[in-house]
């Protein structure tokens, strides 16, 4: 089964947001967990957030 993933044009995934900020994944979720970063979009299949 091959899912193809709704890529926002422009928006980069959380990976290279990551490494082009300087900040971690791991803080990049946490802060979308605290309200305080969200995501422009979030894949409804991957979770991929861009």
């Amino acid at each position: 089964m091959v899912v193809m993933e709704h890529r926002p044009e422009g928006l980069p995934r959380i990976g290279l947001f990551s490494r082009l900020t300087a900040i971690s994944v791991r803080m990049l979720r946490h802060y979308q967990e605290q309200g305080v970063l969200e995501p422009a979009e979030v894949d409804p299949f991957t979770g991929y957030r861009f």
